[in-house]
């Protein structure tokens, strides 16, 4: 079996700036069938300008973290989770956390902003504050050494959670109902539903026949019209109705 090769294109071509609208493709164009690919995508990524051969074999070989979630000077924060994309040939990521830039920028593992290192670009916060300006960085460590990265910072919300006309955390653990911790006291009333192992502390597990009825509590009864989602990590999708 021969070993796979890797070919980096770069500026293979040149043209005058054109639209991008309508829908994009990996692999098959479905709008011509003279635009395809044929072998094994590992990764994509899209960029605002283009990238050198330097910057392309950079990425490839391990490079600093990139593209934050929440991302960089993002206000309005809500959830304690922080995701970002790290270097290809990564094996842990050191997370450095606070609330002073240069203290985030200079810090050490021996450092108090050091939280310590992951194996997966995704870190829950503990105790997050609402109104605070968090500075965060991620450093890649591979077998050719770490990559600190740069500084990037996101504020939060005056309440976590807040404008929220009802959230159900199902954390309960046991029993037959699900309280509301917005404040409206809008609870539920469990049928059928088990209590699992959630990803972040219990959850409820649905088998197509259970549910929860939540009555109409005032911050239900509204003349407005809104759509439920679920959220998956930065997904969202449509609960069905």
């Amino acid at each position: 079996m021969m070993a796979p090769s890797y070919v980096s294109a770069v500026r293979s071509a040149t043209h005058e700036p054109a639209s991008f609208i309508g829908s994009s493709y990996i692999g098959l164009d479905s709008n011509s069938s003279s635009r395809h690919f044929m072998g094994a995508v590992d990764e994509v990524r899209i960029y605002n300008s283009a990238l050198t051969r330097t910057q392309i074999e950079r990425i490839r070989d391990g490079g600093q973290a990139e593209s934050p979630m929440p991302f960089d000077q993002a206000t309005q924060i809500v959830k304690p989770i922080l995701t970002w994309v790290g270097a290809a040939q990564a094996t842990a990521h050191h997370l450095y956390l606070g609330l002073d830039p240069d203290a985030v920028a200079g810090a050490t593992p021996e450092s108090s902003e050091y939280l310590g290192a992951v194996t997966t670009p995704r870190y829950v916060i503990k105790n997050m504050q609402p109104l605070t300006t968090y500075y965060w960085r991620i450093d890649e460590q591979s077998d050719t050494g770490t990559v600190p990265g740069s500084v990037w910072s996101f504020t939060t919300a005056e309440e976590i959670g807040s404008g929220a006309w009802a959230h159900w955390k199902f954390n309960e653990g046991s029993g037959s109902t699900a309280y509301d911790s917005s404040g409206n006291n809008s609870h539920g009333a469990i049928t059928g539903a088990a209590w699992t192992t959630g990803k972040q502390d219990k959850a409820l597990y649905f088998d197509g026949n259970d549910k929860i009825e939540f009555g109409t509590g005032p911050a239900l009864k509204r003349s407005d019209r809104f759509h439920p989602e679920r959220l998956d990590q930065n997904h969202r999708h449509p609960l069905p109705a």
